[in-house]
């Protein structure tokens, strides 16, 4: 080996030295948060301060053996999830360089990340899904590069693994069926042992699934999926619809878009050049997005408007004795301030008119219609919440 060639691979070393600097400036609104993202990060964090005490989470129990092993820290929280973004954002890469060599894939991974915020938000979750993600997409890279069985089996066995933690990720196996036809064995195995129950995790209906937020996160991943038929591997797009189907079932499931998006993308930075089109603009549009993406998950709720409308109502409960009642959105949040309040889950709000008065309400209602006292509440753009007294 020359000195020239040498000095390339040194170069070409360095540069992967890049990869975590450019994921703490990806995930840089996660980190930067005083707090934690969301509804039910917070159950997760109950769960490891109270233990058995914390309300019942539906978690595998592989993911409530790792979470009680963590210590009650916010740092050790984000370090966690930073590690579980690191892993995935390279696995992504490591595909994309796999396929097209370097410059695509340096491209690509700012594509994939800035075109859709679902990447993101998902990994800004502090939920069992952490130790999923990253699993499926080294199950992803086996299965579509593995060249023999014994490498494609390897996927078969990542997805098994990270089923222990979030049963959602079984259905990977139905995505990579037409790449690795020993998933079959697996589906069977998970239909028998757990049926239909199984289904829970597709929630909301598909019309619910795809309106409003959750078909705007996935529309700048929208233009690179033609390009995916042009891979000219039928069982990859075989693989892309079935991944598609699920997103349009159960929004979850569009992280599994991910890796078809970086084959997607990598063929769009290769046609791009070819009709005399700079693809650097759409790069550079794409570090703007995402640059957008992280200032709105630092934004998203719980706010400091949010804790002060929860502060708020703590005092008023010292100072009147009344109980709390609230909005299950706002339950977690109590809950994780010590307060007691069974509306904390499951998306149905307490209905106040029938509710035993006195009592002071936390909530997104206007409950002055039942006679209540509005007490000065704190408005956010993301909600508008108000505390109440009802005597």
């Amino acid at each position: 080996m020359n000195k020239k060639t040498i000095r390339k691979a040194e170069t070409s070393k360095t540069r992967f030295l890049f990869l975590p600097f450019f994921c703490f400036l990806a995930f840089f609104g996660v980190l930067a948060r005083p707090d934690l993202y969301g509804l039910d990060s917070y159950a997760t964090w109950l769960f490891i301060r109270l233990g058995e005490e914390a309300p019942r989470l539906v978690f595998q129990d592989w993911a409530l053996q790792l979470f009680s092993l963590l210590p009650d820290s916010l740092i050790v929280f984000k370090l966690v999830m930073f590690a579980s973004f690191f892993f995935a954002v390279t696995t992504l890469f490591f595909l994309s360089l796999k396929c097209y060599g370097e410059k695509i894939a340096w491209k690509s991974l700012v594509l994939v990340l800035g075109l859709s915020p679902i990447l993101l938000f998902e990994f800004a979750k502090f939920e069992n899904e952490l130790f999923c993600f990253p699993l499926l997409f080294v199950g992803f890279c086996f299965a579509f590069l593995g060249r023999n069985w014994l490498e494609q089996s390897i996927a078969f066995f990542a997805v098994g693994f990270a089923g222990l933690f979030w049963g959602g990720a079984y259905f990977f196996w139905l995505v990579l069926l037409p790449l690795v036809p020993l998933n079959f064995l697996g589906l069977v195995f998970v239909w028998q042992k757990f049926g239909s129950s199984l289904l829970s995790v597709f929630g909301n209906s598909a019309i619910e699934s795809v309106s409003g937020l959750s078909f705007v996160m996935l529309f700048g991943w929208l233009a690179c999926f033609p390009f995916i038929f042009l891979s000219r591997s039928w069982r990859l797009v075989v693989s892309f619809c079935l991944a598609l189907g699920l997103g349009y079932l159960a929004p979850k499931f569009l992280v599994f878009l991910a890796p078809f998006v970086v084959i997607g993308v990598g063929l769009l930075l290769k046609k791009l050049p070819e009709k005399g089109l700079n693809p650097d603009y759409l790069v550079l549009g794409a570090v703007f997005l995402l640059f957008s993406f992280n200032i709105a998950v630092f934004m998203a709720p719980p706010t400091s408007f949010d804790w002060q409308n929860v502060d708020l109502v703590i005092q008023e409960q010292k100072n009147t004795g009344y109980p709390i009642k609230n909005d299950w959105s706002f339950g977690y949040w109590l809950k994780i301030k010590g307060i007691d309040t069974q509306s904390f889950g499951g998306g149905k709000n307490p209905n106040y008119q029938k509710i035993k008065k006195p009592y002071i309400a936390l909530t997104e209602q206007n409950l002055k219609r039942i006679g209540c006292t509005r007490i000065n509440g704190y408005e956010s753009w993301a909600r508008t919440a108000t505390v109440y007294t009802c005597s």
